[in-house]
């Protein structure tokens, strides 16, 4: 797995759990996500277990005590892109814990402030609907899942168990821990403090991505409530939240706009030990590869076949400049009998050159302590200088709608305009420079007779004196 940046490296001795007796509250609903941000990122499997007041065997899953009338204290949310599940459950955290808390351990992430690393997954994990394979790993308790590296990782693009100011070198049991097993991918924060309230105590949390597409967060340890949690150095997070990056040049300058498009907050949801979160995804307009099938859609979403780039798509998820750029906000099919024949141009199903997944990113050194709670009604503008903004879904009303040929062609013309009005200015300095040079040590050439007779000294009167011609001077 490649590193974005060491902060430190060795090995230390493994630190056992254990886990505390639930809480008999029951949790409160989450409320609903605002629709300025969104989610895309791989999620967790369907499978989940309730536990209240009841003694029943570990094996068996929320249905399966459902069917023989218990009561569950369970709580279910709907939103846009996912469902949402939290509940308690002491047996199924411990069964879990047990099942990772061997998982190799990073040397860096263990001993690290605000530090990233990026991870290959060995799957694609569908994130909003768009397949990813790249995750970064945060010390601060969340992952980030876009394809840009910038130094604002916990603005938006992330998947967060609990994203806060967690610093893994204060303890010599801090851990951060991954496991891949070829259908989910887990990431374990064991026993990290935060920085700035180190006497609360050590959270212990995991976050798993499945397949197929589902999320889990589970909490083993929580020594405070999240709400409790200070935010004015980093911001205090639990959900998910994805965007899409629209790129332009402005005055020679090439411009990355972040636009957070969807956010899930499960923050105020009274998360205690042994709290699990189940987020279920739903189907999205990604979902469907063909004309016909995208048109007779099964989801919430209004979707829209546009042939240019055979995709399925509302227009707004983390190919929108493509959609736009390709003119499929004008030309899209949204009528079954205007779709092209199966296979055909404009609608191939079997390949559709459509290739959402991450690409992969290069690892570098990435700290993530430009961080702003604020950031959902913010902007980040991202330059080349790794600079970032995130800006609300509805100030991206009139985005640029040219073809990428264009403006690749129209951004190399600038770049070389911009090249030769730098390299002009100095190519004439220089050659006054050793022109003067060349003058001055060699002063019986022509050269060196014209700079004696244009001289400095004689391109200026002096101040404060009348300034005579001959004539005057011999009367």
């Amino acid at each position: 797995m490649p590193l974005l940046g060491v902060n430190g490296t060795g090995q230390r001795k493994d630190a056992g759990l254990q886990l505390s007796q639930p809480k008999t509250t029951i949790v409160s609903a989450p409320s609903q996500p605002t629709e300025t941000k969104a989610i895309d990122q791989p999620t967790e499997t369907p499978e989940e277990k309730v536990i209240d007041n009841v003694d029943v065997p570990d094996n068996e899953t929320l249905s399966e005590i459902q069917k023989t009338n218990y009561t569950v204290n369970s709580t279910n949310d709907h939103h846009i892109y996912y469902n949402s599940s939290i509940y308690v459950d002491q047996a199924e955290a411990e069964r879990v814990w047990e099942s990772v808390k061997n998982s190799t351990f990073n040397s860096m992430l263990s001993q690290s402030h605000r530090r990233a690393m990026t991870v290959e997954l060995s799957f694609d994990f569908p994130f909003y609907g768009h397949p990813v394979r790249n995750v970064t790993v945060a010390t601060g308790g969340f992952l980030y899942t876009g394809d840009y590296v910038h130094s604002w990782l916990a603005a938006t693009q992330y998947i967060a168990p609990l994203m806060a100011n967690f610093d893994t070198s204060l303890s010599n049991e801090s851990f951060v821990r991954t496991r891949d097993n070829g259908t989910a991918f887990t990431v374990i924060w064991e026993k990290v403090s935060l920085q700035d309230k180190k006497d609360v105590g050590k959270f212990t949390f995991s976050a798993t991505l499945h397949k197929n597409g589902n999320i889990v967060f589970i909490y083993y340890y929580v020594p405070i409530d999240i709400n409790a949690i200070q935010d004015d150095k980093h911001p205090v997070k639990v959900g998910l939240s994805d965007a899409y990056i629209i790129d332009k040049t402005v005055f020679y300058t090439r411009r990355k706009t972040i636009y957070e498009y969807h956010r899930i907050n499960l923050s105020n949801n009274g998360i205690s030990n042994a709290t699990i979160i189940y987020l279920q995804a739903l189907p999205t307009c990604l979902d469907y590869k063909d004309c016909a099938a995208c048109i007779n859609h099964k989801t919430s979403f209004d979707c829209a076949w546009c042939p240019t780039l055979n995709r399925c798509s509302t227009g707004t998820d983390r190919k929108k400049q493509e959609w736009q750029h390709k003119g499929c906000d004008r030309t899209q099919i949204v009528d079954t009998s205007a779709c092209p024949a199966l296979g055909q141009k404009g609608n191939n199903a079997i390949d559709s050159g459509n290739t959402n997944a991450s690409t992969n990113t290069t690892p570098t050194n990435v700290p993530t302590e430009n961080v702003n709670n604020n950031q959902h009604e913010s902007s980040t503008h991202v330059s080349d200088t790794n600079t970032a903004t995130v800006t609300p879904v509805h100030d991206d009303i009139h985005a640029a709608k040219v073809t990428n040929e264009a403006l690749e062609s129209h951004a190399e013309s600038k770049s070389m305009g911009l090249a030769l009005g730098f390299l002009v200015p100095i190519c004439l300095v220089l050659t006054v420079v050793l022109w003067v040079f060349y003058a001055y040590r060699n002063p019986h050439t022509k050269s060196g007779q014209l700079l004696i007779q244009y001289r400095p000294s004689q391109w200026s009167w002096r101040r404060g004196e009348a300034r005579y011609t001959a004539a005057t001077i011999h009367m």
